[in-house]
């Protein structure tokens, strides 16, 4: 019998979540956060960043198709085989005969190689590019609906006194920022882990639709499981460009990638990221809030809005103020007496 696995924590640092205070939505998941110790996980599809979760899968060429789609059933077997005929059939019906691509190879330089083949009702052969990167494109609309409703995603900080977080996140230094201690407190804040900044979009494989589809077919269990498996990878810094033989390590490689890799454009924010099985609330331990600082040009009525808010809390929770420095472009964090 095959052992579940525990999950590796990482040891985080005390992380902070920028928060505005402006009327309305905004101020109402504020003050859940403080009142009633409830944190928001976010579906990916409500970032600023239309590049992040939200990754480009380029299509390939013909060549490079045949080279894929040919490894992938050298390693995956008869497996692969049928769910390649099985996608080529599905994707251009009114053009394509019923019976699967023929598959063949060729000895070219004492080297095997594999060859496709697709043919219209005529008879004519078709571009296999074509084809694959026709499928591709219906499979990954379908994979960003299906992660956005699966996952749900908080995101904090390292840096309390960024300059640009406070303007973006906090409604230009007018909101707060919330001090948490997640160390001390890891089940509030489940698969934590930092964000890996790069240059390029990460690698997927073609598998990672249908492998995240059979996982979350499973049910809750299976989902667990999953999201155990990507806390693993991501603590063991296995996040690169290798591809497991198992379909569930090799789907929670894919979450792993796809909500904890940014673009190096979003560095300076130093995030880190948790992710629960499900967008929206998500209720933490009050200990873990140990302080909340506000905005540096934030009103006098803000500021009593948050000592209205912090005076029943047991134990206290430390409040600052964030205040210009004199003589350089930066931020104080100062009590509040």
């Amino acid at each position: 019998m095959r052992q579940t696995p525990k999950e590796t924590v990482l040891r985080a640092p005390r992380l902070y979540k920028y928060r505005s205070l402006a009327e309305g939505t905004d101020r109402t998941r504020t003050l859940q956060i403080i009142e009633k110790n409830e944190l928001w996980y976010a579906k990916a599809s409500a970032f600023n960043d239309p590049f992040d979760c939200n990754h480009m899968i380029a299509g390939q060429t013909s060549d490079e198709w045949t080279e894929y789609l040919g490894g992938a059933i050298d390693h995956f077997g008869e497996q692969a085989r049928t769910t390649v005929s099985k996608l080529a059939q599905r994707v251009l019906p009114e053009r394509t005969q019923q019976k699967p691509p023929s598959f063949g190879r060729q000895q070219e330089r004492k080297k095997r190689e594999w060859t496709i083949t697709i043919r219209d009702k005529q008879g004519r052969e078709l571009d296999t590019g074509e084809v694959f990167n026709s499928v591709q494109e219906r499979r990954i609309k379908k994979l960003y609906q299906l992660l956005d409703k699966s996952f749900g995603v908080l995101s904090l900080s390292e840096k309390p006194d960024d300059i640009l977080m406070w303007s973006h996140y906090s409604n230009s230094h007018n909101g707060i920022c919330l001090e948490f201690d997640p160390s001390a407190h890891p089940k509030a804040f489940p698969r934590l882990n930092p964000v890996r900044y790069q240059e390029s979009y990460p690698y997927f494989s073609w598998l990672f639709p249908d492998q995240l589809e059979m996982m979350l077919e499973k049910g809750r269990a299976s989902v667990s499981r999953l999201l155990l498996e990507t806390a693993n990878i991501l603590a063991s810094g296995l996040a690169g460009d290798s591809q497991p033989e198992d379909d569930a390590t090799s789907a929670a490689l894919g979450v792993a990638r796809w909500f904890y890799v940014k673009s190096a454009h979003w560095s300076y924010e130093k995030e880190w990221r948790a992710l629960s099985d499900a967008p929206g609330p998500s209720r933490v331990s009050k200990r873990a809030l140990k302080g909340i600082i506000v905005g540096c040009v934030s009103t006098d009525a803000n500021l009593e809005l948050v000592r209205e808010a912090v005076k029943e809390r047991r134990p206290k929770v430390a409040l600052y103020k964030a205040v210009k420095k004199p003589r350089e472009f930066g931020l104080d964090i100062v009590p509040v007496t």
